[in-house]
């Protein structure tokens, strides 16, 4: 699963696939990429300049967990695994990703 940078927030592409999380930026600078999360309640500012929080409600959005069973279970199998590795935050709202594609 991919999370992409657009010009007014995020999305995902990939729905299908629960093995890989990572953000995609598009290929904008940096300094874009940080207003643009300054700006979206989707994905946030992490500790780590190559990481960003993303909002766990808004994957289950994008995905249509709420009428889609198999993704509903990815979903979770992916999260429950990000939980082992210690990639949630504290109140298990947001899911650490890896940021690529940015322009330095």
């Amino acid at each position: 699963m991919i999370v992409v940078a657009e010009m007014d927030g995020f999305s995902v592409t990939d729905a299908e696939d629960f093995n890989g999380f990572h953000i995609d930026a598009g290929g904008v600078s940096q300094s874009r990429f940080a207003a643009l999360l300054a700006q979206c309640h989707e994905v946030s500012a992490h500790d780590r300049p190559d990481h960003a929080w993303v909002r766990i409600a808004f994957l289950h959005e994008q995905l249509g967990t709420s009428r889609d069973h198999a993704r509903r279970e990815g979903l979770a199998r992916m999260l429950s695994y990000a939980a082992s590795k210690g990639w949630l935050n504290d109140l298990e709202t947001h899911v650490a990703a890896h940021v690529v594609n940015i322009s330095h």
